[in-house]
């Protein structure tokens, strides 16, 4: 699993650099110039390439599930289901966290799996509240019961399509996947604890607080996930959590 997080973080990088390479006004910190043709590109094809880092990270998610089932009573398959357990059943995983997970693995079913869905075309764009420019999946409405893809807004898109899908932001969805990672691990140090006799009972919380510690941000929102060594400025030895 750390293999493929450590991938997901890569990439998650690899779409801020891309969009770096849009040029920016000087007197706006969040604006953008019109990308080039070759820039629109570019970032369609590393954003397709994070939310398939995103896939295989939730997937090693679920093998460790698999690996620990006496510890967790379940074994998946597919990622829905996983989510779906995960959002009853692990209650640090808030709501904002479950759905943004969620809204990641449709938009990657959206681009990794077109046979199943409407047609759909893309274009780049900013919009107020969310000023980083970003991929959004247009389409025109299907036939049948279910005309729009799942998880898509029914609504064009500045004009275009009948419904549209923005990219979820790739720090937002990084860190929701870390969390959710965080606490199967911390059920895991549990279970293990559990199992030998030099150890004293444990909780989750006690695991959670070894492996994250509070002064590392795996918020939702954030737009980083910092290690210890990439901390300059680590409080002082007194403000750091307790481990005992």
């Amino acid at each position: 699993m750390t293999e493929e997080c450590e991938r997901l973080l890569t990439m998650r990088d690899r779409v801020d650099e891309v969009r770096d390479r849009i040029p920016r006004p000087i007197e706006e910190v969040y604006a953008w110039h019109w990308p080039t043709s070759r820039q629109q590109r570019e970032l369609f094809n590393v954003t397709r390439d994070f939310f398939e880092a995103y896939y295989s990270a939730l997937s090693s998610v679920s093998g460790v599930i698999a690996r620990f089932v006496p510890a967790f009573g379940v074994n998946f398959s597919d990622n829905g289901p996983l989510l779906k357990w995960a959002r009853a059943e692990i209650s640090e995983l808030t709501h904002d966290r479950s759905t943004e997970l969620e809204r990641a693995r449709v938009f990657r079913a959206l681009l990794a799996h077109p046979q199943q869905f409407p047609a759909y075309d893309w274009l780049t764009a900013t919009r107020d509240g969310y000023e980083y420019i970003h991929v959004v999946l247009i389409g025109p409405k299907g036939r049948g019961k279910n005309p729009y893809p799942p998880g898509t807004s029914s609504e064009p898109f500045a004009g275009h399509g009948d419904w549209h899908f923005e990219a979820p932001d790739e720090v937002s969805v990084s860190n929701c996947l870390m969390s959710l990672a965080l606490s199967v691990l911390a059920r895991v140090w549990v279970a293990i604890a559990h199992r030998s006799h030099f150890h004293r009972q444990q909780t989750v919380e006690y695991g959670l607080r070894r492996l994250n510690p509070a002064y590392l941000d795996l918020g939702a929102h954030a737009r980083g996930v910092q290690s210890v060594r990439d901390l300059e400025d680590l409080p002082p030895a007194s403000e750091l959590p307790a481990f005992r």
